[in-house]
């Protein structure tokens, strides 16, 4: 390989070639006063049929397409830096004292020297050019990460270290999450992973000193910081089955591989040792991989049992929601995920779609309110010609409201947290978007999570939408639409706009008289969506036939049948006003022949102060779910309540079983009264420190027990002019003066606000 590498010449996959010497194209691809493919003669870019030869308008310059991106000297799209050279540095660094029986040198010192020198020198020296950081481009620090160390050459090491450094402050949000999808996360970090293993331990030669600043000495970047809450995100996020949520351009039914605990068991040990153990189902000594072959330690013992660390929880940075329903570990069959997300807000983002406040739901262990995932990365089409991932990135294919009937809009995007709360048998999470439509003043969504009697889950869901001229409550799952009630009137035909029709077929429409209910189902399981808004509310719901496929190379997705999607429909009159609309939908999913719950009906659904209020009715149970923004008392049915949350069930007779309250002071059903002094604190932050804000005033005792979320404004923003998206933390603990949260750092700002909750369980 060293005696024929020189003559590799720099090459794209659109096959084009640069017959120039390979420095010099390295050179101009990374020069960023030139395109990214380089500045050519034109007569120095050769391809079959002319591609690429003029680049410019006038001709006078050549590019090699899109540069490092897609090419290479080896192994085209940026695959020699990890694929191609990074196994060859491994080898030889095994193999480079090895010698024959009689003493004989494997390779002599000429032989070594045009390894050293015509490809690992080499080839860092041109791949170096390339500074970009994406899921790619960190392919290169890997590379050199490994060239300095063998080589003993501290300054590129350095170079890939502040590289990794730069890439986890600037590609990955603060509480470990990529700042693209999970699919992206885990790609990105099967490019630059074995960057902290080749390091590991790494210490800079003897005699070494840095002009500007310290040695590196035994250094170790697993055991705590951002690369370790890199790694645990990766488990934090884990759906029901182990696979990973379908956010953004993440293939639906990807499975959650070993290799992120199996590095964690690998360089810390317990707990997670014992994860590995939990998420393979195998003993150590059954299960590993090469890489437990190279790091793990042969004495490596599991000591104890453990779970994966799964619960119900907001992702700070990330700003995704996840309610598990009390379940933990390996056991969790439930998992709502609301992707509160962001576009461009606070850090580069991408292979996200536009779902801001979408959703998702696994229940009774699988998923079953969908997001329809990644199509394909390659602008692949369907057999009729479709750009599929033109569908699944768009807000259309989304469960949430869509508004104009358009995608939400491409500039910086986000979402602040104002209620996560957490409760035996009932979780709720309430999420605005920011920018998501800018003709919208309102665009907030609340979802409860409850158990039913029968022991399954139910969510309620909360949708209001103020601006704009349309809003569809856009809805669909798995399985196939056996159901709707009442069936009178049946559905009538309707026409859809270009934006629907290009998508969805056989669109029939009816006129909501009363609550609807559409049941779906997939082989046991059947999912019924009471949709509780009628006539007054919403003017039509539309049932049409939406793409069943997922994605472009999976094997007979194209003959999968077409899912049934509906758009409950209300447009603005012509009196001027700006339309609002608040949508209340109940989800069941049930395994019986018939659904728990026997009915729903809205009590309240108030547009001047957004107040709304639900009854759900099971055998021998009634739900009350009432959400206020304003938090002011009112009466809801036979529910008293001043706040911003809250939670009743009774039983048969009508006496309290259960009662929630949370960011509220007084919730009363009959003589039980729940109450609170203070619906939440704000308090001034004078300091903080990791996971610790210390305070200005102490939060006063009688409040302490009460205190389990707290808010805060976010991360600054990337430009100027955009508010800054407010998130969340779950607190650990409270001190004299301080708050504690759990899991993840904490960062600098002026206040806080402690979002308080009480329990109420009668036997």
């Amino acid at each position: 390989m060293a005696r024929v590498y020189p003559n590799y010449l720099w090459h794209c996959y659109d096959g084009s070639i640069a017959d120039l010497p390979t420095a010099q194209v390295a050179a101009s691809m990374g020069d960023p006063t030139t395109p990214a493919g380089g500045r050519f003669p034109p007569e120095a870019i050769l391809h079959a049929y002319g591609l690429n030869q003029n680049s410019d308008d006038t001709g006078e310059y050549a590019t090699l397409y899109n540069g490092f991106w897609g090419s290479a000297r080896l192994n085209v799209h940026a695959r020699d830096p990890v694929e191609q050279l990074l196994p060859m540095v491994v080898a030889y660094d095994l193999i480079r004292d090895a010698r024959y029986p009689d003493g004989t040198a494997l390779m002599d010192e000429q032989v070594q020297q045009r390894i050293v020198e015509d490809i690992f020198e080499a080839s860092s020296e041109e791949w170096e050019h390339w500074r970009d950081l994406s899921n790619k481009g960190v392919t290169v620090r890997t590379l050199s990460a490994a060239v300095g160390a063998l080589l003993e050459q501290p300054e590129r090491v350095r170079w890939a270290l502040d590289g990794f450094n730069e890439m986890l402050a600037t590609r990955y949000h603060f509480d470990g999450f990529y700042t693209e999808a999970p699919s992206y996360a885990s790609y990105n970090y099967a490019n630059i992973g074995a960057l902290p293993n080749i390091l590991h331990g790494y210490s800079d030669p003897v005699g070494y000193q840095p002009e500007d600043g310290g040695r590196l000495e035994n250094l170790n970047l697993f055991a705590e910081g951002h690369h370790y809450l890199a790694l645990q995100a990766m488990m934090r996020m884990i759906a029901p089955g182990h696979y990973y949520p379908s956010i953004g351009d993440t293939p639906y039914a990807m499975k959650a591989g070993a290799n992120f605990s199996e590095t964690l068991a690998a360089r810390v040990g317990f707990p997670y040792t014992a994860l590995l153990e939990s998420l393979t189902g195998k003993s150590l000594a059954e299960w590993g991989t090469e890489y437990s072959l190279w790091y793990r330690s042969p004495d490596l013992r599991s000591e104890s049992e453990a779970q994966l660390p799964l619960h119900s929880e907001w992702f700070p940075g990330w700003h995704v929601g996840v309610l598990r329903l009390g379940g933990g570990g390996d056991d969790t069959d439930t998992a709502l995920f609301l992707t509160g997300d962001e576009h461009r807000l606070t850090l580069r983002t991408g292979h996200r779609h536009s779902d801001i406040l979408g959703l998702i739901v696994y229940a009774l262990g699988r998923e079953m309110v969908t997001d329809r995932g990644y199509f394909s990365g390659s602008a692949q089409r369907t057999p009729d010609g479709l750009p599929g991932q033109t569908w699944t990135a768009s807000t259309l294919s989304h469960n949430l409201v869509v508004v104009d009937e358009k995608n939400q809009s491409g500039t910086p995007r986000g979402s602040n947290l104002e209620l996560f709360g957490v409760a035996d048998g009932v979780e709720v999470m309430q999420v605005s978007a920011i920018n998501a439509y800018p003709q919208c003043d309102e665009y907030r969504r609340t979802c409860a999570l409850m158990t039913a009697p029968t022991g399954e889950p139910y969510v309620v869901d909360l949708f209001r939408v103020r601006g704009g001229e349309i809003h569809q409550y856009n809805f669909h799952c798995t399985g196939t639409m056996e159901a709707i009630a009442p069936d009178e009137p049946a559905p009538r035909p309707v026409e859809l706009s270009d934006a629907w029709s290009r998508w969805l077929q056989k669109p029939r429409a009816i006129t909501p008289e009363q609550p609807c209910i559409f049941t779906w189902t997939d082989e046991d399981v059947h999912l019924d969506l009471l949709l509780l808004n009628s006539s007054d509310t919403v003017e039509q719901i539309v049932v049409a036939d939406a793409p069943g496929w997922r994605r472009a190379d999976r094997t007979g997705d194209f003959d999968k049948l077409s899912i049934q999607q509906i758009l409950a429909e209300n447009r603005a009159g012509q009196n001027g006003e700006a339309l609002a609309t608040q949508y209340a939908a109940v989800m069941v999913p049930y395994t019986t022949e018939a659904s728990p719950v026997l009915s729903a009906q809205l009590l309240e659904n108030d547009y001047e102060s957004g107040a709304m209020a639900l009854e759900v009715r099971f055998a021998d149970r009634t739900d009350y779910i009432i959400s206020a923004r304003d938090g002011e008392q009112r009466q809801y049915g036979p529910i008293s309540l001043a706040g911003q949350f809250a939670f009743v069930s009774v039983d048969g007779a009508g006496r309290i079983t259960q009662a929630y309250l949370l960011a509220g002071t007084h919730l009363q059903h009959g003589e039980t009264v729940l109450q609170l002094p203070q619906a939440t604190s704000t308090l001034q932050v004078a300091s903080v420190s990791d996971r610790t804000f210390t305070l200005a005033a102490p939060l006063p005792a009688e409040l302490t027990e009460s205190a389990k979320y707290v808010l805060c404004a976010g991360l600054p923003v990337l430009e100027e002019g955009n508010p800054s998206p407010r998130t969340g933390f779950e607190i650990e603990t409270i001190g004299s003066n301080s708050i504690t949260v759990r899991d993840y750092p904490v960062f600098i700002c002026d206040e806080v606000t402690v979002l308080h909750s009480k329990t109420l369980e009668i036997d």
